[in-house]
């Protein structure tokens, strides 16, 4: 079945425009393909595994992550895991962040309830790219995407208190702060603080033109 392309309007002081492409039968999500001015983002597959090995194995990114993969096996596992159930409430569903085809991050997205209105995102950027815009250009991208096109309601995101770079970009965005949660994640064999973020789709900035 052909797909089907969606223009989003994006306010003029971020300078991004977003289209995005999906298969028309949502049983076969086979193709996501969210473009923005410099990125491409799309599910990952085990042919993006060694690149995202080498950046997920970098001490200053896995600091913040309860993912620590120790071999490429262990990646393609993950990917395998990770982009199937597309739209499934319950599932965590992985797009990988290129720009001019190098694979420079990844972004997840947890489909949660009640009734799968709702999602976690988590997101990855790897070290050379970042301090750039790409992080949030992709937040923009995939949040603009599941607000504007699968009508979901709240949008969550989980942080380390410590890591002010996360924090900054989500509060740019809208995103408010509604919880601390104390020494509730295991980290690299450390208890560590959670902070979570959300928004609601009717606080959303980016809206379809």
């Amino acid at each position: 079945m052909e797909g089907i392309e969606l223009l989003l309007s994006i306010p003029a002081a971020t300078d991004i425009q977003l289209r995005e492409f999906w298969n028309t039968d949502e049983r076969q999500m086979k193709k996501i393909l969210i473009r923005t001015e410099r990125l491409t983002i799309k599910p990952i597959t085990l042919a993006d595994a060694s690149a995202m090995f080498e950046y997920r194995t970098k001490e200053e990114v896995f600091l913040f992550q309860t993912f620590k993969p120790g071999t490429l096996h262990e990646i393609e596992d993950f990917i395998r895991n990770s982009t199937i159930g597309f739209n499934e409430e319950g599932r965590w569903f992985q797009l990988g962040i290129f720009h001019n085809s190098t694979m420079i991050g990844d972004i997840g997205i947890h489909f949660i309830g009640p009734e799968n209105s709702q999602c976690e995102i988590g997101y990855t950027i790897h070290p050379v790219y970042q301090k750039k815009g790409y992080g949030k250009e992709s937040v923009i991208g995939v949040v603009s995407y599941l607000f504007n096109f699968l009508q979901k309601h709240r949008i969550t995101a989980s942080t380390d208190p410590k890591n002010t770079a996360s924090i900054a970009l989500l509060e740019s965005l809208g995103f408010r702060k509604e919880g601390l949660f104390k020494k509730s994640l295991l980290i690299n064999g450390i208890w560590e603080d959670d902070l979570i973020f959300a928004i609601l789709a009717e606080e959303w900035e980016y809206q379809v033109n």
